[in-house]
């Protein structure tokens, strides 16, 4: 999730709903690498930025069910289980069928959708730290904002109890940019 605030005489105000609902509903997706927006509001430039990361384990995690939830908004998508999901979008024939599911979030950050640069928002956030990191944001701009929905919320047991050794490693390899740039570790060996 991210968005942007403009900046007016010295200090942030939000765009209004209906601008922000205006200008994603401009995409197919939701999620939009920053060098697209960039790209299609230069005016954005100047606006504090922010985004919100997951662990790369949790995030394989919540896509799988999203998907096992809404079959009807993936068609062709069923999966005998989550290792076979792991296996078909990240290291499966098919796997560039699935951008979504395997471009590491640093790409979706940086302002070129590279790897090897420093990312182009103020501010990132993370999933595992939500509700402080939002309290965070709030401090940094200046402003209250609303509550933040949970969308797609999806119901399953901790992550770490659906990984095998071979999984819970190509996650690792797949988004070694993410781990590595924002430091995620798997925290129980198996």
């Amino acid at each position: 999730m991210s968005m942007a605030l403009r900046k007016l005489n010295g200090s942030f105000s939000p765009f209004r709903k209906f601008a922000i609902e205006l200008k994603i509903n401009h995409f197919a997706g939701e999620h939009q690498p920053l060098f697209q927006l960039n790209s299609l509001f230069p005016e954005c430039a100047s606006y504090f930025k922010f985004a919100f990361v997951r662990s790369p384990w949790e995030r394989m995690i919540s896509s799988y069910f999203l998907k096992k939830r809404q079959p009807h908004n993936f068609p062709g998508e069923q999966y005998a289980d989550f290792d076979d999901y792991i296996h078909t979008v990240l290291a499966g024939p098919t796997w560039k069928k699935f951008p979504a599911d395997n471009i590491p979030q640093v790409a979706y950050l940086t302002p070129n959708g590279s790897l090897n640069m420093s990312l182009g928002v103020d501010f990132v956030g993370r999933f595992e730290n939500l509700a402080n990191d939002y309290d965070e944001l709030q401090k940094r701009i200046g402003i209250h904002l609303p509550p933040m929905p949970h969308i797609n919320k999806t119901n399953h047991k901790d992550y770490k109890e659906y990984y095998t050794k071979e999984s819970k490693e190509l996650v690792k390899k797949c988004f070694a940019a993410d781990v590595d740039y924002f430091d995620y570790v798997f925290s129980i060996k198996l």
